[in-house]
């Protein structure tokens, strides 16, 4: 990790600095062999400098600070050399030591948390980077690393909570967030299995990258959501129609089947003919399957077309609006929208419709395959709902790009 390397290259070079400075005021027994050592540690010659800091070790009569300056000497050297036992056994010695002011402690929680992080030993990289921030630390790359590791650690609440608050602040700061931002909250919110808060941030991921997996992943998190109505399953069939996201043969014959059942022949048509002149349908070994569904699509088609007009005037009188918005949804499957939208409105307006926040839904998409635009935003704009019909609203707001 790029944040953690150079993290990690700061922090040895200011141990380095500080034990080479604290080297010069020593004592010749113990300052020259330290110096000795920062020397070969500056030229890559590890063995030699660890060598040097025993020899000083070895000196008896030491004070505290002496032996702190050596363990300073050695943390910078096992650090360097990639000895992380060692480096992390140091840094504690220098912790116990009574010698550590505020600033040289933040330094040493940093230390340990990069220790820790790089050994893969994550929960002692969050317990690290507590007592960093505790001490006054405030670097932003310290933040991403702790909540990688609280992520790494499997505590994906935690992850998930510190990394909303930053996404919030480029947020509120007119900034787009970055995409790894939002991915790294994505995975803490399903690890957590929040459905929901992944649903909004895939959104916003769906909203400022438009990438086709991040489309498809929306729309599975919309379908595992807790509450999400199976009511639905065939209005989120066909904003996946519309992205191109319908491409396997198994997908396109239920959504077919799921709009002849629906009484919309005239798109499960659309859908097929599509599908043959795409090349989804017509080989393979469904080949015979996808032959009987279009014989029976056409059928129904035909047979449906020859039956309109026939109910409309019952179902103008009807009381609640359920048969009106179900006739005005197979006259717009027909591209009939100068007959099919009045009779959607009409049924909304009489204010008794079973599910009349999934009737504003079709309302909307008719607009929309009516080519009007601005109604149909208006109206996904008012759609309401706990039961997935906002959030399929939404979604089609963002293929709309509104």
């Amino acid at each position: 990790m790029v944040v953690r390397n150079v993290l990690r290259a700061a922090l040895v070079l200011g141990m380095l600095s500080a034990a080479a400075a604290h080297a010069e005021e020593m004592r010749p027994a113990l300052g020259k062999p330290l110096a000795q050592a920062g020397q070969l540690l500056r030229q890559g010659r590890y063995p030699q400098a660890m060598a040097a800091v025993r020899a000083a070790d070895a000196v008896p009569g030491k004070t505290a600070h002496e032996q702190y300056v050596i363990e300073e000497m050695r943390a910078a050297i096992a650090e360097k050399s990639g000895d992380m036992a060692t480096a992390s056994a140091a840094y504690q010695r220098m912790l116990a030591s009574g010698q550590v002011g505020g600033a040289q402690a933040v330094r040493i929680y940093q230390a340990e948390a990069s220790l820790a992080y790089r050994a893969q030993n994550y929960g002692q990289a969050v317990n690290w980077l507590d007592k960093y921030f505790k001490a006054g630390g405030t670097a932003p790359e310290l933040r991403t690393l702790q909540i990688q590791a609280l992520y790494l650690a499997k505590n994906y609440a935690e992850a998930g909570r510190l990394q909303a608050q930053v996404v919030a602040a480029q947020t509120r700061a007119g900034r787009i967030p970055a995409e790894n931002e939002l991915l790294l909250l994505y995975n803490c919110q399903k690890g957590n299995n929040d459905n929901t808060g992944a649903l909004n941030t895939m959104k916003q991921l769906v909203l400022y990258y438009q990438k086709p997996d991040y489309w498809k992943n929306v729309i599975d998190t919309l379908r595992a959501k807790q509450g999400f109505s199976d009511r639905l399953v065939f209005d989120v069939y066909r904003l996946e129609f519309a992205l191109s996201l319908v491409n396997t043969p198994a997908d396109a014959m239920e959504m077919a089947e799921l709009a002849v059942q629906a009484g919309l022949p005239g798109e499960a048509k659309t859908i097929v003919d599509k599908c043959y002149q795409g090349g989804l349908f017509g080989t393979g070994p469904d080949a015979a399957r996808q032959a009987r569904l279009r014989a029976l699509v056409d059928k129904t088609y035909a047979q449906t077309l020859a039956q309109l007009g026939k109910q409309d005037a019952d179902a103008e009188t009807d009381h609640d609006g359920n048969r009106l918005l179900a006739l005005g949804e197979t006259y717009v499957s027909y591209a009939k929208f100068d007959k099919g939208i009045p009779m959607i409105k009409d049924a909304i307006a009489k204010d008794d419709l079973r599910h009349p926040e999934d009737a504003k839904l079709q309302l909307a998409i008719a607009y929309l395959n009516s080519g009007d635009k601005k109604d149909a935003i208006s109206t996904l704009r008012s759609v309401r709902g706990t039961d997935g019909t906002i959030d399929v609203a939404q979604l089609w707001l963002l293929h709309i790009g509104k």
